[in-house]
């Protein structure tokens, strides 16, 4: 088995970025810019950070899974209607507020640019 030499990535820019570069994804720039000029090597992608790592996503997913299956096993101890486990109400408790509030300002950003 042959063993890969482990690549050294850079720190994420977006760890000490501000509001609008984040917002509006400024902070991507140097990479964009880097990949247009050249075909991107690994040691030009920065590093994941800790929050967007599929260690740490995964255990939140997981909370919001297990709400739903003792949402679940409230509704059989009762006598209410029977619910079913919604993957989707998990992943939407998990991740959505997030990528809603991307989503919000990029399409303002979007909007801008078509008018100016």
């Amino acid at each position: 088995m042959e063993q890969e030499a482990k690549v050294t990535q850079r720190k994420n820019p977006r760890e000490g970025a501000g509001f609008l570069s984040i917002v509006f994804f400024w902070w991507m720039n140097p990479l964009l810019w880097k990949g247009y000029k050249k075909d991107l090597e690994m040691e030009d992608l920065y590093e994941a950070r800790k929050q967007d790592e599929s260690e740490y996503l995964g255990d939140k997913l997981e909370r919001e899974w297990k709400k739903e299956l003792e949402k679940a096993q409230l509704s059989k101890a009762g006598k209410r209607s029977e619910y079913k486990p919604s993957l989707t109400k998990a992943m939407i408790r998990t991740f959505g507020a997030f990528y809603a509030f991307l989503g919000i300002f990029t399409f303002i950003e979007e909007c801008l640019i078509r008018i100016f």
